[in-house]
């Protein structure tokens, strides 16, 4: 078998990753959840994967185009790194860029900018589109470690995003979603933990369109999620009070939390 080295830039250490068979998540096959870059790699070196042009694409514009080759120094004082999620992506978009706004914050998108190109290669259901957005939150990581130094970083989505919806399709009841504490929540210990992850839910009475779903027939399963994850923090908030009180309330947990531990320079709490 051959072996494929890859050696990555990430922040100020190297790591290699010899890829010499297939590497299961912890939990099997029941519960698709990636715990290492080296597992999402996987899934691109295995065959028919390997041999294909998108592929070979993607995996070059993640060596080449989203890491640095220029390490910054790491230093004891640095901004809050800060995730946003939710279950409904247009709201997400809003409260994550005025929030940037407000604390004068670098705003990242659920997929980095080194791989935009390629977002839409892959259907929903493919295997290869969770391992893209795999990569994707090791490229975001890299890019925190060269920003938080001197900004506050916002993302609109990041690892557990994708966790918790691994999770909600494996299990169709809150009495089967494993408690809090159990090692399924486990964060990777190779990819750059937030400081604070920020779960917004949108009411379904607040959606304009139809639809023949039962009311939070999904969305009470994630927030279920969400509640048993303790580390990093989750704050759990409702768009209900609109997007600009929202958005205040954020700012508030964060100033609150990070003012002085951190040494967070924050604009003005204006509305913007």
């Amino acid at each position: 078998m051959n072996l494929i080295l890859i050696i990555l830039c990430y922040g100020v250490h190297a790591i290699g990753y010899v890829l010499t068979q297939r590497e299961e998540s912890r939990y099997g096959d029941n519960v698709p959840i990636f715990y290492s870059l080296r597992s999402v790699l996987d899934v691109f070196y295995t065959r028919p994967n390997a041999g294909r042009p998108d592929t070979q694409k993607i995996l070059y514009a993640f060596e080449n185009y989203c890491f640095s080759h220029f390490s910054k120094p790491l230093y004891k004082q640095r901004k809050p790194f800060i995730v946003v999620e939710g279950d409904h992506k247009t709201s997400i978009d809003i409260i994550s860029r005025r929030l940037a706004r407000r604390i004068g914050a670098t705003l990242l998108q659920s997929v980095a900018k080194c791989l935009q190109p390629y977002k839409r290669v892959f259907p929903q259901g493919d295997p290869l589109r969770r391992a893209f957005y795999g990569l994707s939150m090791y490229a975001i990581a890299h890019k925190v470690k060269q920003v938080y130094n001197r900004y506050p970083v916002v993302t609109n989505g990041y690892w557990i995003e994708q966790s918790v919806f691994g999770i909600g399709n494996q299990f169709q009841t809150i009495e089967e979603i494993p408690p809090s504490g159990h090692p399924l929540y486990s964060w990777p210990d190779d990819l750059l933990k937030p400081d604070l992850i920020v779960y917004v839910t949108f009411p379904d009475n607040l959606h304009l369109t139809g639809t023949t779903r039962p009311p939070n027939a999904w969305k009470k399963r994630l927030e279920y999620i969400y509640r048993q994850i303790l580390d990093p923090p989750v704050v759990i908030l409702s768009t209900a009070p609109g997007f600009d009180n929202v958005t205040a309330d954020i700012e508030d947990i964060v100033q609150e939390r990070f003012a002085g531990k951190l040494d967070v320079n924050f604009l003005p709490n204006e509305t913007i």
